[in-house]
């Protein structure tokens, strides 16, 4: 019998920063770029928003990936899917407008609501710890007859993972469709929605038959 199983979330590419030295300090993380020069970042987590991003970001790019949790998630599944010989169909509908790096690597089939622009985040290592310095998240754009028609095709699949989303008003609808339809959803939490909106729409929700949060990321369900 063939499934058709479906990934959900806001895929944003991961701009990987060169270096030549990077330093814990007093400060925060004292960073030397190739040219000489330095900067001084926010330490203290493995994910930090920026209300700007510095200039020296751009311009210190070594590569660009696919990111995201949905995404990732979806490009990892078409992998095992090839290593196993599977012939069931997995479906992926982001938040976002792809990004052609994301494109270049989503396996197909794919559909986006195009809520808004991705935007890029920056991934500094220096071999054993790794930062990732996030852009700031542009408001999300309406949703329409088309974002809803879209929906609806996702929730055809009998399974979908929901990793890691950005805005309400898709995840409603999400839960919602999968209320009418019958199919299961797999739910990564994370802070990017309230926690209000989380116990009212999705913990509560019959259709969610499995949630996944980390550790170091629950306190905000709880107020811990």
């Amino acid at each position: 019998m063939r499934h058709t199983a479906g990934t959900y979330g806001n895929g944003n590419p991961d701009d990987y920063l060169h270096t030549q030295r990077i330093e814990h300090t007093a400060d925060g993380l004292a960073v030397t770029w190739f040219d000489g020069s330095t900067i001084t970042l926010p330490d203290g987590a493995p994910k930090i928003d920026l209300p700007v991003i510095p200039a020296a970001f751009r311009r210190n790019v070594w590569k660009r990936r696919a990111g995201g949790g949905a995404a990732n998630s979806r490009i990892a599944a078409g992998f095992i899917a090839e290593a196993v010989g599977g012939q069931n169909e997995i479906r992926h509908l982001d938040g976002n407008r792809f990004d052609a790096s994301i494109a270049s690597e989503l396996p197909q089939p794919a559909r986006t609501l195009a809520l808004r622009e991705s935007s890029p985040n920056y991934v500094l290592s220096d071999g054993e710890e790794r930062r990732i310095y996030r852009s700031p998240l542009e408001p999300a754009g309406p949703m329409g007859a088309q974002q809803f028609a879209d929906i609806q095709w996702l929730v055809k699949a009998q399974s979908i993972l929901v990793n890691s989303p950005k805005d309400e008003e898709p995840i409603a609808a999400i839960v919602d469709e999968c209320a009418r339809t019958g199919s299961e959803i797999i739910f990564v939490l994370t802070p990017s929605l309230t926690a209000g909106f989380l116990k009212s729409r999705v913990l509560r929700s019959p259709t969610v038959r499995v949630l996944i949060v980390a550790v170091d990321e629950s306190q905000f369900l709880t107020g811990g």
